[in-house]
């Protein structure tokens, strides 16, 4: 750095934070992690093909009493959206004043481009996000910060990625 002039030293400091930053934001969005899954309401579930992609969602979801509402298939993606789950609030949520719960689940399955094979079947990249909402005597608010629900939801999860192939 003896042969770079003070504006350049400038220059490059600031290049090198800039990187330093960009590397340290690009590594911070990993997918849950099997063993350590956090809540949120959107969750990488894992890859599944056409051909089982209803039929093991279908059945865990009815394991864990979620039932379907219904299946849409597009071009390049398939969606599953269950019926609300109506359910007693946890005791968290009746400690804030919370009188009804509903749960409703969406799972899509967008085609992996590279995935075609000779019987016509391709691979889903598997996404499945959670609305959750409780009644707080006026109106139905989205509401996700109890430990029961969030448990009762990585249940589902690991359930769905123990039947797909999931992969960090």
């Amino acid at each position: 750095m003896k042969y770079l002039s003070k504006k350049n030293k400038i220059s490059f400091s600031i290049f090198i934070i800039f990187i330093s930053v960009l590397n340290f934001s690009c590594t911070s969005f990993t997918r849950n992690v099997n063993k350590n899954i956090e809540y949120s309401n959107k969750f990488y579930i894992g890859t599944a093909s056409t051909d089982n992609f209803q039929i093991l969602i279908k059945d865990i979801l009815l394991n864990n009493d979620y039932h379907i509402e219904y299946y849409d298939n597009g071009p390049i993606s398939s969606y599953i959206t269950t019926r609300w789950k109506i359910r007693d609030p946890y005791q968290a949520e009746l400690d804030k004043g919370y009188l009804d719960a509903k749960t409703k689940i969406f799972i899509q399955g967008r085609i992996k481009s590279d995935s075609f094979e000779i019987n016509n079947r391709f691979k889903y990249e598997c996404y499945m996000e959670v609305k959750n909402l409780v009644f707080d005597g006026n109106d139905y608010i989205i509401f996700d910060e109890d430990e029961n629900f969030q448990n009762e939801i990585i249940k589902v999860v690991e359930d769905l990625r123990q039947k797909f192939s999931y992969t960090k």
